[in-house]
């Protein structure tokens, strides 16, 4: 069955409509319904057919290319099917010219040919390539009865002009069209009520969860796993590189959100301040402090999650370059959050690590939760601590969790304690950075040292693919800042084994998925240095490598036919080499001079047949029978001949050609 005239092209109007794409639906609305008014068609093979479905994945991988390097993230699903009819195009366009109104469906497959199998899947494509364009126009529609209602019609119309192979029989024709019309009716009614209902659904959730939960990119509040029952599982993917300036180290830290006010598990920001900082002329630079003399230089390099807006950055950061942003901002407490639509960010970062900008210490910084206390007492008492000087009181402090506590993410139950942290530091032991760090910061609280949480990554390991450092998702740590000294100093207890005991559940398979992160960074690299000088137009020159390689591996098969003809023409050259010396041409001349030409069809045994039976030619041609079969032998034997029967074909035609030169001199 086919469409019925105009209906793939309102249909792929349609297509252009919903999307945009005016400039392709046009022109190839009008190239398909042209057909019909045009009566040569090509003669297409299945081989054709699959050459044309190669070009079909040509422009697939040009689409997925386009579309990655376009900062989008979840959207680039809805933008993908919104290409399909473009990518599915050339098939269309090659069926609607053939001679053939079917496409054999192994030609849409990527299987070579098996000369075995002669079984055939035809397929009509227009069918296909209008759901297709159904289902593009539905990814980029605004939710509006207007589409709904133009899918409908355009729905209604293939089935009005099919209904004799989809309508059940013992329904007539209009109890069918008003069965159809009440379900789109219904379905509009539906639609728009799950509609509703999931946008209530998403904010009554949202507005439950959020009451006791935030992502740790909340700049104001983070959840810690404190309490949790279990393993606390850690991801080996990647999620930043950093790369020191020539002859540095880079810093062991990297933060990303400080908090100072604890609550049962929770760690928020009191009452933070955000002010925007200030950009440079490039409007690329912003500026976060006075310049220092003992600056330092790293690049940090991320992948950005829509959810995750806060740069990650050593201490004493004073500037960020390399970053094209709306807004960067920062609170009192040195988080820094930026608004920006990149999917991949690689900044620079000039930084003194003895220096402090966060503000001063408020009376929030010095608060122990009462129900924390007892357990807090217990261990300063037992440390002594309040009868010691400050820098006395870190080193006790640091030497009690090194040596009396594991690094552990098997997490204990709290048995008879009131809270988690008390059953951390009176019972079990053993825990994450989270408590290490949580329990340090109420210990110096207790004895008068302000102090807050800082969350963000360790930077430790140096990748020998890469020549830089990498930190992966299980690099993630907590710590805390002591102010001493009147400024703000990184504290961290948690024992130095646990980064050895994130490491040994390194998968054997870590290995080819970095090299595979690697790459996918080397290009997200490259696409931001075309971003950078300006160069986005000609980002899609990134997809001609690959289309050099498929349109080479697409006609290699030809290229290995033409190699096998060349090779069999040089096989038949050197085949018709043999034999080209034998002096048996020689006789063949004599024989022309005397009108005797052997025609070019004709084989040298038939030709002697022919000569035998003329009477006149008899005695010429006398002893050639024994000569041509010495000849055949050279020229055909694929073991060829030895010396001394070569010798006697020669002596042979030799003596032939002695004998009638002279008859034909004496009868001259």
């Amino acid at each position: 069955m086919n469409l019925i005239p105009f209906l793939l092209g309102a249909t792929i109007i349609f297509w252009g409509w919903q999307t945009g794409f005016w400039l392709v639906a046009i022109p190839l609305a009008i190239i398909c319904e042209t057909a019909r008014y045009i009566n040569w068609r090509w003669d297409l093979t299945t081989a054709d057919f699959r050459q044309t479905s190669h070009v079909c994945t040509v422009l697939l991988v040009g689409v997925l290319i386009y579309l990655l390097v376009s900062d989008r993230s979840l959207g680039l699903i809805f933008d993908f099917f919104q290409w399909l009819p473009v990518i599915c195009a050339p098939l269309l366009i090659a069926q609607t010219y053939s001679t053939s109104d079917r496409v054999d469906l192994n030609a849409l497959l990527f299987f070579k040919d098996k000369p075995q199998q002669k079984k055939r899947f035809l397929l009509d494509l227009t069918y296909p390539y209008f759901a297709i364009c159904i289902l593009a126009a539905s990814a980029a529609n605004t939710r509006d009865l207007l589409f709904y209602g133009a899918a409908i019609v355009l729905i209604a119309r293939v089935l009005m002009a099919n209904a004799n192979v989809v309508k059940p029989k013992r329904y007539s024709t209009k109890t069918f069209i008003a069965l159809f019309f009440l379900a789109a009716i219904l379905g509009a009614g539906g639609h728009i009520g799950l509609h509703q209902f999931q946008l209530s659904l998403e904010r009554n959730t949202a507005k439950f969860f959020y009451g006791f939960y935030r992502p740790h990119s909340d700049p104001n509040q983070v959840s810690t796993a404190i309490g949790d029952i279990g393993s606390v599982k850690q991801s080996n993917k990647i999620v930043l590189r950093v790369k020191p300036s020539p002859q540095q180290i880079p810093p062991q830290l990297l933060r990303r959100a400080v908090y100072n006010k604890y609550s049962s598990g929770f760690w928020l920001a009191a009452k933070p301040n955000f002010t925007p900082l200030k950009s440079q002329k490039d409007e690329t630079t912003w500026t976060i402090t006075n310049p220092s003399s003992k600056s330092r230089q790293i690049t940090v390099s991320e992948n950005m999650d829509e959810n995750d807006t806060l740069l990650k950055l050593p201490n004493g950061s004073r500037s960020i370059a390399g970053v094209t942003a709306e807004k960067i901002e920062q609170n009192q407490y040195g988080t820094i959050q930026i608004y920006s639509d990149a999917s991949f960010l690689s900044y620079q970062i000039d930084y003194d690590p003895d220096l402090s900008t966060d503000s001063p210490p408020t009376p929030e910084d010095l608060k122990v939760l009462d129900s924390e206390k007892p357990a807090i007492k217990e261990i300063v008492t037992q440390l002594d601590l309040n009868h010691k000087t400050p820098l006395d009181i870190l080193t006790a402090v640091s030497n009690f969790f090194n040596t009396e506590f594991d690094y552990s993410l098997e997490l204990a139950r709290q048995g008879n304690n009131k809270t988690p942290l008390s059953a951390f530091l009176l019972q079990h032991r053993s825990g994450h950075c989270e408590y290490f760090a949580t329990a340090t910061a109420l210990l110096l609280r207790e004895v008068g040292i302000p102090t807050r949480y800082v969350v963000g990554y360790s930077v430790n390991e140096l990748s020998s693919l890469e020549k830089q450092y990498v930190v992966r998702s299980r690099n993630a740590h907590a710590w805390t800042q002591v102010y001493i000294n009147d400024k703000w100093q990184t504290f961290d207890t948690t024992p130095a084994s646990w980064i050895a005991w994130e490491n040994r559940n390194t998968s054997s398979w870590q290995t080819v998925k970095d090299v595979f992160s690697w790459i996918t960074f080397t290009l997200l690299q490259t696409i931001a240095l075309f971003k950078t000088i300006g160069k986005t137009n000609y980002l899609w020159l990134l997809a001609i490598p690959l289309i050099v390689i498929l349109i080479r591996e697409f006609t290699n098969k030809g290229q290995k036919r033409r190699l096998i003809v060349q090779e069999i023409n040089q096989k038949n050259r050197h085949e018709l080499a043999v034999g080209i010396d034998s002096e048996l041409f020689l006789i063949e001349s004599e024989l022309n001079k005397l009108g005797l030409k052997r025609d070019r069809a004709e084989t040298w045994q038939d030709w002697l047949i022919r000569l035998q039976n003329t009477p006149e030619t008899f005695d010429t041609i006398e002893d050639l029978s024994s000569i041509i079969e010495l000849h055949y032998r050279y020229r055909f034997d694929p073991l060829g001949i030895d010396s001394q029967t070569r010798a006697k074909l020669r002596s042979d035609c030799q003596e032939w050609l002695a004998k009638h030169r002279s008859s034909t001199i004496d009868n001259h």
